[in-house]
């Protein structure tokens, strides 16, 4: 997924839900057109102060979802790692809380975003046994720039 986690999974039966999400997306409306599940989706962010939701997000529009939504959303859909990108993290992949077992890590390819972050750019590999690994690209910077920017940053 781009963004996170919405209310509108932890109540689906199935992730068909995702099915009813009209198509396309409107481009000029940031909000997904008022479908608050695709909006999450594009918009929400994890954070460990956040126990399940919280209505506000710094970005001004999605919401923040914390560990107990990750193992929720887990268990009902059997899902063992939940991949998201959407923020800048300086190693390229960092797992929620910084904990490979919380179930959600961000991955985010772009090294050197918007040549303003000396962040890595990551792929992930999934092994035929599930197992998964990390490629970083690191950034290559001018020479005059070696101040690294804020973590989550964007």
């Amino acid at each position: 997924m781009h963004g996170g986690l919405s209310p509108g999974l932890l109540e689906a039966k199935s992730l068909d839900i995702l099915d009813k999400i009209s198509r396309p997306l409107p481009d000029n409306r940031i909000s997904a057109d008022g479908n608050q599940l695709a909006t999450d989706l594009l918009w929400a962010d994890p954070d460990i102060n956040v126990r399940l939701f919280s209505s506000s997000n710094r970005r001004g529009i999605g919401r923040m979802f914390g560990q107990e939504v990750i193992d929720r959303v887990r268990q009902r859909f059997g899902i063992d790692l939940i991949v998201r990108a959407h923020q800048v993290v300086l190693d390229g992949h960092e797992f929620f809380n910084d904990d490979a077992s919380s179930g959600l890590v961000t991955l985010f390819t772009a090294p050197h975003y918007c040549g303003q972050y000396d962040n890595s750019g990551a792929i992930m590999r999934v092994a035929k046994d599930m197992g998964v690994s990390f490629k970083v690209f690191k950034p290559q910077l001018p020479n005059n720039n070696s101040s690294r920017r804020s973590k989550r940053s964007e």
